[in-house]
């Protein structure tokens, strides 16, 4: 992020393919204008409709799934660190809240009414033109905009009635089962043995089944939570090689190499760029 805070963008595309499963360190609103997508989380796909909200914690894999590249494909994107969270936040009051998987009203996707849609819309065109601006009062007005986002962003959480169903939400309960399998045991044995004799199926049924719902092989999947778990490590101040043998990887060779292909930088670097010393790598 720019600032190391928070960070919005606006951004309007054509002829955009499906994005790769990735994801951020930091916390992610996404504001869904037009378009023709899904947003694929931990296995779960949400078909999107014009003015729906999708909230992101740091570290959850995630994809959008273009299905007509000849639409224009436009959203907005807010970022925001938990540093910046908590400082908007008080003591009665935490922002964070919407984002806390485990809170009894929590929604991923949140579907707005027209009004609503109007008024989220203008907050965000907002808060995205004094990010890029140089106005008058700019850090006060940045904190405002984005304590009143957050606000109503719980706000709405509070005020959702349906289900899964109701927004036509789909997954997969046997791959739902795999990756909670993958998660329990991610520093331990997944090998595709260990996981298809687990579930009493072949290796063979395992990858194609993952491959078809995941769009991403389960190898490429258990490496990226991996990896998310590594940088976690990293910045707690783990050593490098503690952080690959914690994350489950079995030599530090492949994750350095795993490190490098996905975020095109070393442990090194990275550590550098969150200003964290680890212990000897």
């Amino acid at each position: 992020m720019k600032n190391g805070d928070y960070e919005i963008f606006h951004s309007l595309d054509i002829d955009i393919k499906n994005f790769d499963y990735h994801h951020h360190d930091f916390y992610e609103v996404y504001f869904f204008i037009g378009g023709n997508v899904s947003y694929v989380i931990e296995g779960k796909k949400y078909p999107l409709m014009p003015g729906d909200i999708i909230l992101l914690s740091p570290y959850e894999l995630h994809q959008v799934i273009n299905h007509d590249e000849t639409v224009h494909y436009e959203r907005f994107v807010l970022w925001m660190n938990e540093t910046m969270i908590r400082s908007l936040s008080d003591e009665t009051t935490d922002l964070g809240r919407c984002f806390d998987s485990k809170a009894e009203n929590f929604r991923r996707l949140i579907r707005l009414s027209k009004s609503r849609y109007t008024s989220l819309l203008s907050s965000f065109d907002r808060l995205c033109d004094i990010f890029y601006g140089e106005s008058f009062g700019k850090e006060l007005m940045q904190r405002a905009l984005l304590t009143q986002l957050l606000i109503e962003i719980n706000e709405l959480l509070d005020q959702q009635d349906y289900n899964d169903a109701d927004l036509d939400i789909t997954h997969n309960d046997f791959i739902i089962n795999i990756l909670n399998y993958i998660t329990k045991n991610l520093t331990g044995d997944l090998s595709l043995q260990r996981i298809s004799d687990h579930f009493y199926i072949s290796q063979y049924h395992l990858c194609r089944e993952f491959k078809k719902n995941m769009g991403i092989s389960i190898h490429k999947y258990v490496i990226g939570k991996r990896l998310a778990l590594s940088k976690q490590l990293i910045e707690k101040g783990h050593s490098f090689s503690s952080a690959a043998a914690g994350s489950g990887f079995v030599d530090y060779t492949g994750f350095y190499r795993s490190f490098v292909k996905q975020y095109k930088m070393n442990p090194k670097e990275y550590a550098k760029n969150i200003k964290i010393n680890p212990g000897n790598s």
